[in-house]
């Protein structure tokens, strides 16, 4: 919890000092890119966990990363935390 809290706060802070691009006025690109930007959104997400979930079930990386979080065997919104810490950053949303 702790590495996606810092994380998500880098982004955060990222968007306030202009690192990342935000935008809060839907005039300025019109209602048709917020819907389509959603839209990619969505996609490149569900694209980028998949093959990241993929690449954690590698035998190198299964044995030494992705394995602990299999250990849960039930599922509790606690076991949703139960990561490597470099896990918790390459799954970081």
């Amino acid at each position: 919890m702790t590495i996606f809290a810092a994380t998500g706060s880098l982004v955060f802070l990222g968007s306030m000092v202009g690192w990342f691009k935000t935008y809060d006025d839907v005039a300025l690109y019109g209602w048709g890119w917020w819907w389509a930007s959603v839209a990619l959104v969505i996609v490149a997400h569900d694209a980028y966990f998949y093959w990241a979930h993929r690449w954690l079930h590698h035998p190198r990386w299964f044995a030494s990363v992705h394995g602990r979080h299999h250990h849960s065997l039930h599922p509790t919104p606690w076991a949703a935390y139960a990561f490597h810490p470099l896990e918790a950053v390459v799954q970081f949303k």
